[in-house]
């Protein structure tokens, strides 16, 4: 889950997006100003909660599994989506985290000392919710329904002074985040190949076209799902630029009326041919007139 921007010269609009880890877009929200949410007008949610939940009702039922970071994670989310049960992990801010937790858990500089790969876990049980802070280069805090430190892995990350990737211990909550994050970025990138853009100050016109390239990538990636499925080789498999060019083609095809367009073009080109040597006429004849109006004292520019 993801919210992105669409940027036009005189205008911008926002979004919220429901993508899986494969970049297909399940769900999105364009951001309308208060009037986007009215459901939940009423309630003290924050924006981002909001557009969590929003985007979920009527789509997601029991059982599934929601990773967003730190802009939309609350511990207030996090127990709305068990209520309904469904379970989320997410990074959140220091000043979300509640304020029992935040007095407990340790500083950035506490965590260096004790070297990279330090964790730290504080469980509430009664919640079932875990928050995770995790130390790299910086610390990372996550709030989780699903999961906490174990079962642990190790992972490469480059130690600057000694000039060499080390493994360092990573807690089961980072592994899944890392693994299951990044579906909007995928979807954006994807979008990118061969958009249909073009130059507009409307920004109606740059939403329309990229709901255009949004059905076809989704449409991609449910060929590309039903290819392997069928156990085709991945060469084998057409890529999107292929599939985006074939699309198109195939649209114009259906969509263009080959025969009057045909007729009209030669009809066109005879009446061109027409009128060319009637507009040589009438230019010589122009330019002859002038010349025969020049007075004997006026200079002739064309003599060399």
């Amino acid at each position: 889950m993801w919210h992105k921007t669409i940027r036009t010269r005189k205008a911008k609009s926002y979004w919220s997006v429901l993508a899986n880890a494969n970049g297909l877009v399940c769900n999105f929200d364009v951001y309308q100003g208060v009037r986007t949410y009215p459901r939940y007008d009423n309630t003290t949610l924050g924006l981002g909660e909001k557009a969590v939940l929003n985007l979920v009702d009527d789509f997601l039922s029991a059982g599934h599994k929601l990773y967003f970071d730190r802009y939309f994670m609350t511990p207030r989310l996090a127990r709305e989506l068990k209520e309904r049960d469904i379970l989320c992990t997410g990074t959140i801010m220091k000043n979300r985290i509640p304020i029992a937790a935040r007095e407990t858990i340790k500083e950035d500089r506490e965590m260096k000392r004790e070297g990279r790969g330090s964790c730290q876990v504080l469980v509430n049980t009664s919640e079932n919710m875990a928050i995770t802070k995790w130390y790299d280069n910086k610390g990372v805090t996550m709030l989780s329904t699903m999961y906490a430190k174990d079962p642990t892995d190790t992972c490469a990350r480059w130690q600057k002074s000694e000039r060499r990737y080390i493994q360092i211990e990573r807690p089961k909550v980072v592994q899944a985040y890392n693994h299951n994050m990044g579906g909007v970025d995928l979807a954006d990138r994807m979008l990118s190949m061969c958009p249909y853009r073009y130059r507009t100050k409307k920004c109606t016109q740059r939403v329309f076209s990229h709901l255009i390239d949004l059905a076809a990538s989704n449409a991609w990636i449910l060929y590309k799902k039903d290819k392997l499925a069928e156990a085709i080789p991945v060469k084998k498999i057409q890529h999107l630029r292929d599939f985006k060019l074939e699309l198109g083609e195939n649209w114009i095809e259906k969509y263009t009326e080959t025969s009057g367009s045909e007729t009209q073009t030669e009809t066109k080109s005879e009446t061109d041919k027409d009128e060319k040597p009637k507009k040589r006429e009438e230019d010589l004849q122009l330019w002859t007139s002038l010349h025969l109006k020049k007075g004997p004292e006026e200079p002739d520019i064309c003599r060399k």
